[in-house]
């Protein structure tokens, strides 16, 4: 799923050539530019109930931690995968 997403993505900038946004981001708009939060909390919500899932803030879903999370590991490492 993730490569088709990249490869959408790879169209869309050879198409837009100079007008790509390019801010080095995963998920964009289409032109490139960076998805407004809005837009990201709807998206999440509609996720969340396709997955059946409790309806809940973004923010309590970050607070579980990852399953690799629980091998022991240098919290400076777990630190930078997890970008805090």
């Amino acid at each position: 799923m993730l490569r088709a997403h990249l490869a959408r993505q790879d169209e869309a900038k050879a198409s837009l050539g100079d007008d790509w946004g390019d801010h080095d981001l995963l998920f964009t708009e289409p032109n490139g530019s960076p998805r407004h939060p809005a837009d990201v909390a709807d998206e999440f919500a509609r996720l969340i109930k396709l997955a059946g899932l409790p309806r809940s803030p973004c923010m309590a879903y970050a607070t579980v931690p990852p399953p690799w999370l629980s091998v022991r590991g240098d919290m400076k490492v777990i630190q930078h995968m997890l970008r805090h």
